[in-house]
């Protein structure tokens, strides 16, 4: 599958995901609203206060919570999938991948821009990589173990997909290092 349908099938689900999230906390704060006004309510005949409506009121707190959370982790999966572009690229012309020089060109906290990194990762629109947490870098280790063809002219070709950039030989197909997109240099 193309880069670009993976980037867009998880930006449409992340999307979903999200409304869902959004109305399911609408529901259950209403719910919540619910059981506490219920259990505050003037007590019933025998003079006490039904403790099943706390339990449910605990539940719906509970819930609640969850989906206020999972929707705090989808939005920030929204940032890192909107940013994508703009790190390949500046990534693509850095030949250390550095993230520390990343967050200065943005502007974009290390901190953000590693949780965004890992999670292009977790996705798959980053492939052949892994993030080294003590160098703050991005490796690709096949393309650092430089497979080359003897004596080959090397061309940087611009991936389509993702905006990187990667060196292949002239007049050869490859795929590009940071999506796995096929790319050709003729």
């Amino acid at each position: 599958m193309k880069k670009e349908n993976r980037l867009t099938m998880a930006k449409v689900a992340n999307k979903s995901k999200t409304t869902l999230y959004i109305i399911l906390a609408a529901v259950f704060g209403v719910l919540l609203i619910g059981a506490v006004g219920a259990f505050f309510a003037p007590a019933n005949r025998s003079g006490s206060h039904d403790p099943t409506l706390l339990a449910v009121g605990a539940f719906f707190a509970a819930v609640l919570a969850f989906c206020i959370f999972k929707i705090r982790k989808l939005n920030a999966r929204k940032r890192g999938m909107t940013r994508y572009r703009d790190y390949i690229a500046r990534l693509s012309d850095d030949p250390e991948k550095s993230l520390v020089t990343l967050s200065q060109k943005t502007g974009v906290p290390l901190a953000d821009i590693e949780a965004d990194i890992a999670m292009l990762l977790k996705l798959g629109l980053i492939q052949n990589a892994y993030l080294d947490q003590e160098k703050k870098t991005l490796v690709f280790p096949k393309y650092e173990l430089g497979e080359r063809i003897p004596d080959a002219v090397m061309v940087n070709v611009k991936c389509e997909c993702c905006c990187g950039s990667t060196e292949i030989p002239a007049n050869t197909v490859g795929s590009c290092q940071y999506c796995g997109s096929p790319i050709s240099a003729k």
